[in-house]
């Protein structure tokens, strides 16, 4: 598996256990996200979870819309939960959109962030989300 990768990995598992989510089998690793195999235990645990919001939105894999998108409830490097009838897709973004009401920056800089990776056909960098996971005591 090649660097990128391996980070988004240690990036997406080091958040989950941070916040206490059970296990999940890895079906995938892209360089800017992973999916995971769903179990009834995560969506337990994401249903009581403090940590995430249910948001509007959805992405599609393999043909299949998601079923609920959650966005971890913090400003910045903020994991997002696309979760699928099978799968559960984890990605981090450096700013959450979904604080709108409270933090206008989070709108503006996830735009530029998309905006910068796309036209630049870039994904969301995994080391310098480590280095932003570390200072908050996520060890990836």
């Amino acid at each position: 598996m090649e660097k990128k990768k391996e980070q988004t990995l240690q990036n997406m598992t080091a958040v989950l256990a941070s916040l206490g989510a059970p296990k999940m089998e890895v079906e995938e690793v892209l360089e800017d996200r992973v999916f995971f195999i769903r179990t009834p235990e995560f969506d337990e645990w994401l249903k009581n979870s403090d940590a995430f919001a249910r948001v509007l939105g959805g992405h599609q894999y393999r043909g299949e819309w998601a079923q609920a998108t959650y966005r971890q409830k913090i400003p910045t490097y903020s994991m997002n939960l696309q979760v699928y009838e099978r799968f559960v897709e984890a990605d981090i973004d450096y700013y959450n959109p979904d604080l709108w009401n409270s933090d206008l920056r989070g709108i503006i800089g996830h735009l530029f962030e998309v905006t910068i990776n796309f036209f630049w056909k870039r994904k969301t960098d995994p080391f310098k989300v480590a280095k932003e996971l570390r200072k908050r005591g996520v060890e990836c």
